[in-house]
């Protein structure tokens, strides 16, 4: 699907993506540099790409691992080794997603998606190898996300309804769940999502309708930072908001399917080396 977004759609669609490219700009810095002059370029790098990627939750966290306990000594080896790591992390990530979420589509079923990302994509990808469903969404303006995904879907011989955004509380309402890209976790506050995903939530739970929360622990707000930027900047307002956990009804993400209440601890317990 990345091949046929545009730059900035592409932004909205895959943090990882541009996580991956930062930490490669990072490896590929410390190898053509003298191991004396790596720490100082490096750091500065570190600071163009955090202003540069400064609302993808991601980055940060890829480049917060990058440095963590990253010495002078070997550096030219270790931060290859950082790299290959985090690309493994990465994949490995989206893959339990979609092998925890494939639990959740069931034969038969209508499946409202919004807040469309590459975690809720991987997850109707693998359940469509087996598994007859539906998928019911709206139009997504302006990136027109909607004719990128219903292409992809189209390969994979999903089924799928484009609703009007004016009848969002109808696609719901056709629905039997609701899949919901996550693209922060905060703590204890519920997770931002793409404009429009916090009415999709609302009107899903108001129906009974279950709202799975679809992403994974490298997007969790450790330090609040992307929940500030969320009160306070209305660059992110524009295109986000938060989704309060009594909204949820579970996150799906590599560690499993977690209750609202559950997501926070286990994402420390298994990211203790950020």
């Amino acid at each position: 699907m990345e091949k046929s977004l545009n730059q900035e759609s592409l932004k909205h669609y895959n943090q990882d993506i541009f996580a991956k490219t930062a930490i490669s700009t990072l490896a590929h810095i410390a190898e053509d540099l003298d191991e004396k002059q790596a720490f100082k370029i490096l750091f500065n790098t570190k600071n163009i790409l955090l202003n540069k990627y400064k609302y993808n939750i991601v980055v940060k966290n890829a480049i917060d691992y990058f440095f963590h306990k990253l010495h002078n000594i070997n550096i030219k080896e270790e931060t290859k080794q950082k790299y290959y790591s985090f690309l493994e992390y990465i994949e490995n990530s989206n893959k339990r997603i979609s092998q925890a979420g494939f639990k959740k589509v069931k034969d038969d079923s209508q499946i409202f998606v919004h807040s469309i990302n590459n975690q809720v994509y991987e997850i109707l990808k693998l359940a469509s190898n087996n598994k007859k469903f539906k998928l019911n969404f709206v139009e997504h303006k302006p990136f027109e996300m909607d004719k990128a995904f219903g292409k992809k879907l189209k390969e994979q011989k999903i089924s799928y309804e484009i609703y009007p955004d004016l009848s969002l509380r109808q696609a719901i309402q056709n629905s039997d769940t609701c899949f919901i890209g996550g693209e922060a976790i905060f703590n204890n506050k519920g997770a931002m999502v793409k404009h429009g995903g916090k009415l999709a939530a609302e009107i899903a739970h108001k129906n009974q309708i279950p709202v799975y929360l679809c992403t994974h622990m490298w997007k969790h707000d450790h330090d609040d930072t992307f929940f500030l930027k969320l009160s306070r900047d209305e660059k992110v307002r524009k295109n986000y908001e938060m989704i309060p956990p009594n909204n949820i009804t579970a996150y799906i993400t590599d560690m499993g399917i977690h209750k609202p209440k559950e997501i926070v601890d286990e994402i420390k317990f298994h990211t203790r080396f950020l």
